[in-house]
């Protein structure tokens, strides 16, 4: 199956044909922009390109940017990392620099609760919502002064408005600040704040593998297995199953088959694990609450990032391992997804009673 991939260098737009090694849905990712990453002509990208809004991780930039996008076209992103800032502009405005062609400037902190500038004059201030999350609107202006803000467009230091959004209800959090051109109409940005799907929610969650829903499941979250009554003959384990296992398709036994990031947050662990062979953990954000992704029989040869390191929803992390080696531990072919729902890790595929069962999500009711 061929997957289109919207690769975003800077502000360039390629369109690569791959088969394997992109994210798996469509998306668009950016990188910093640098001298030896020129502007490309507008004139030069095609037109369906031009007329179609693309999705941007903006984790890609810096992991803090805890969510995604629709980019309105043709705007395209710059990121500032003096101020470690991204700048969403449009190349068709006539302005010497993309950060005086700038129409919405995103930046970050980090508290635990909502903080206004004292370089700034507060006209109106109102508390709000966007998209599930604590948000607040203001209407400001740098006070006179004051040194113009470094690294920003023109347009930062004048009278403007913004929207300060709350990425979780935990503390200490990320606050997101969208600042909007006062030029840029004020309709197309509350578009573009209203299409901003954070990871925190499950919407940005995304399948682990390749046409998920066609896949046998042969041991569903919850169901309790005995050596007699397993539906995998035969069976070495007992007890009730904390995740689900996701069978391979026809021809895939000997084909690379890549497994994907469900959602947005950093690898935690990649080792060989009792039970599983390859095992790969992430850490992520479920409504606010700390879960942990289990991807179980993988190739750790084949999964490139290490601990600590961000993956966005849908990014690939490596292939399914082997049958009947080491990479499953011995087992068949598949993948065992498992959800515990805390940071710690559990790594037991089965347990006793189903009370125990509790530390876990079943991976099936997120996409529901």
């Amino acid at each position: 199956m061929n997957k289109k991939c919207i690769i975003f260098l800077g502000v360039a737009v390629v369109i690569v044909l791959l088969t394997t090694g992109c994210t798996q849905k469509e998306s668009l990712p950016v990188s910093q922009q640098t001298p030896d990453n020129p502007v490309l002509p507008l004139a030069d990208i095609p037109e369906e390109i031009i007329n179609t809004p693309l999705t941007a991780h903006f984790a890609e930039m810096l992991n803090v940017f805890q969510f995604q996008a629709k980019i309105p076209s043709p705007f395209n992103i710059e990121y500032i990392p003096e101020i470690e800032s991204i700048n969403i502009y449009d190349p068709t405005v006539e302005a010497a620099t993309a950060r005086e062609q700038s129409q919405i400037f995103i930046r970050y902190f980090r508290a635990s609760r909502f903080l206004t500038l004292s370089t700034v004059t507060i006209f109106e201030q109102e508390k709000t919502t966007s998209n599930n999350h604590a948000a607040t609107r203001y209407d400001i202006e740098k006070k006179p002064g004051v040194a113009n803000f470094p690294y920003q467009p023109s347009w930062r230091n004048e009278r403007h408005d913004l929207i300060d959004i709350r990425l979780a209800t935990t503390s200490p959090t990320y606050f997101y600040v969208i600042a909007r051109n006062p030029d840029y109409p004020k309709e197309k940005f509350e578009e573009f704040v209203n299409n901003i799907v954070y990871y925190t929610d499950t919407a940005s969650y995304t399948d682990p593998l390749v046409d998920t829903d066609k896949r046998e499941i042969t041991k569903p979250f919850g169901i309790h297995i005995t050596s007699e009554t397993s539906p995998i003959q035969p069976e070495k384990f007992s007890g009730y199953h904390t995740g689900t296992d996701y069978e391979i398709l026809s021809g895939e036994a000997d084909s690379n088959v890549p497994v994907f990031a469900i959602c947005g947050g950093p690898l935690k662990t990649k080792k060989i694990a009792q039970g599983y062979g390859g095992l790969v953990t992430q850490n992520c954000l479920l409504d606010d609450k700390d879960i942990t992704v289990l991807y179980g029989h993988l190739s750790l040869d084949s999964v490139l990032k290490e601990a600590g390191e961000f993956l966005i929803p849908g990014e690939e992390i490596g292939f399914l391992g082997a049958g009947g080696t080491e990479e499953t531990d011995g087992e068949r072919k598949h993948l065992h997804l498992g959800i515990t729902n805390t940071s710690k890790e559990n790594i037991r595929g089965y347990v006793e009673s189903k009370e125990e069962l509790n530390q876990w999500i079943d991976p099936e009711l997120l996409y529901l």
